[in-house]
């Protein structure tokens, strides 16, 4: 619904497509090794979310790239998701659908640490 499903690791560069996930988790199945899967939430999820706007969802993320970043979070680059917008659960609840389909196991991790409070502060 939201375009093409990747999954990007901190390092520039590495982004897998579904496909590429499916088949990472049938190799480490195969091998008796469990992929957990992350989306980091709500902090360090700036980047990823700045289409809201354009799609008539409004700001799904607050705080993205902002400097000075100590001020914002606690490490760059900055942006959490925008917990005061109602669009921003009906995305998160498509990616973690998304996510229990193309992942084997019962669970995954949703981070939850490093929330920067003067960053929610300056949601309007």
């Amino acid at each position: 619904e939201y375009g093409q499903a990747v999954v990007s690791t901190q390092s520039t560069g590495m982004i897998y497509t579904e496909e590429d996930i499916k088949e990472i988790v049938k190799f480490a199945d195969i091998r008796g090794v469990r992929v957990v899967p992350e989306l980091d939430a709500p902090a360090h999820s700036g980047n990823g979310y700045q289409w809201g706007e354009e799609e008539g969802l409004g700001k799904l993320a607050v705080c993205v790239n902002r400097d000075p970043w100590e001020k914002y979070c606690v490490e760059p680059p900055c942006g959490q998701m925008n917990l005061a917008n109602p669009n921003l659960y009906d995305v998160v609840e498509d990616i973690y659908r998304d996510m229990l389909d193309s992942f084997t196991g019962t669970a995954f991790h949703i981070g939850g640490d490093e929330v920067n409070f003067n960053c929610w502060n300056t949601t309007e």
